[in-house]
């Protein structure tokens, strides 16, 4: 907790002492103001939670309590050119110069000049290139804080820390740049493997923004605005696994990757008791022999919602990959420089008296 308000601490000084803002740059104060929407949310009832109370007088007497499924905004990503160029102004002052110095310290001796991003056309051919690359940063939401605090006991817990920088492409210089050891995967060497957006008989190539194999900066996109999805949505499936060979800050109850869970007996991790209060955890699916799915962790970018944050304030939370025609309007930033709140889904069983019985799933009563 003194953690978090330090860090809350720095970010509100660097923004108040902030003396001019660009209209494509944001401060922590418009994200927290912009970013809430209740159709995010997507609060649902999913069944009926039984608990166990006995005394020593009174016997025993089953207490039940809702059990239920909802979003919350865990992650502020922040996709850009170059590191110092993040158009989120109170991070850039807090993180933008460690990025440098590492940009141009151990970075440059690797690779020399090769440092820049964006679009790789020579300049003189006007072009809009359909090789980028691009920086990420993933960083804990602002909200976070208030989603734990103030409204405790009617939504799941999160263990995501406000201000927590979870992932820096540019600290990861080798696995973002050099796409190492990813690259080498089967998922990277499979077409069509885990794409944003899908293919069709009739449109095998254009219905797909682009793989998360490699999770790499470098994609194949001349739509500068999918682009930055797809490098965001790859940044986010490494933080939301464990044990991934890149250099983050894993979130907590995170995900191992999934291609490994497939060659596993089980998920490693049951929940059971009172750990059925907390969240993100896995959901009861059936027998207790049969595989069990949880709910919150490892990025799916089907299902994934995102937000669009800026250039463009979007109301509404979507997986990216739409094939709508002009999805890009209005979206495409003139400096490359994009922002988005990740909403993940938890779902979990409000606190109750006793010892934690069994679930009970129901039709979904949903307040949207």
């Amino acid at each position: 907790m003194k953690y978090q308000k330090s860090v809350a601490s720095i970010l509100l000084g660097t923004f108040l002492l902030a003396q001019s803002v660009k209209a494509k740059e944001f401060t922590t104060a418009e994200i927290t103001t912009q970013t809430l929407n209740t159709e995010c949310v997507d609060y649902c009832i999913v069944g009926v939670c039984f608990y166990l109370s006995c005394s020593l007088f009174g016997g025993c007497h089953i207490n039940t309590t809702p059990r239920i499924k909802h979003y919350l905004p865990d992650l502020f990503v922040t996709v850009m050119d170059e590191p110092m160029e993040n158009p989120w102004v109170d991070y850039r002052s807090v993180m933008g110069n460690a990025e440098e110095a590492v940009k141009k310290g151990l970075i440059s001796e690797i690779a020399g000049e090769q440092l820049s991003g964006g679009d790789f056309t020579p300049p003189q051919l006007r072009a809009n290139s359909s090789i980028k690359y691009k920086d990420v940063s993933i960083v804990g939401h602002p909200l976070s804080l208030a989603t734990q605090q103030s409204i405790s006991g009617f939504v799941c817990e999160s263990d995501i820390k406000p201000f927590m920088p979870y992932y820096s492409s540019t600290f990861d210089y080798i696995g973002w740049r050099w796409g190492i050891p990813d690259r080498f995967t089967l998922a990277s060497i499979t077409p069509g493997q885990r794409e944003v957006g899908s293919r069709s008989l009739t449109d095998p190539l254009g219905g797909t923004w682009g793989s998360i194999y490699p999770r790499q900066g470098f994609l194949m996109q001349k739509d500068d605005a999918k682009a930055a999805a797809v490098v965001a949505q790859r940044a986010v499936d490494i933080v939301t696994r464990d044990g991934q060979a890149h250099i983050y800050n894993p979130i907590k109850g995170s995900l191992e990757d999934s291609f490994s869970l497939k060659e596993k007996t089980g998920l490693e991790k049951i929940s059971h008791g009172n750990e059925e209060n907390k969240g993100p955890l896995f959901s009861k699916q059936g027998n207790d022999s049969e595989a069990e799915e949880k709910i919150g962790a490892g990025s799916n970018e089907k299902k994934d919602k995102w937000q669009m944050f800026s250039p463009k304030n979007d109301k509404k939370c979507k997986p990216f990959g739409s094939s709508k025609i002009g999805w890009s309007k209005g979206r495409i930033d003139g400096s490359h420089q994009y922002a988005w709140n990740y909403w993940r889904q938890y779902e979990c069983c409000v606190p109750g008296v006793g010892f934690y019985i069994e679930t009970v799933k129901t039709e979904p009563v949903c307040l949207n």
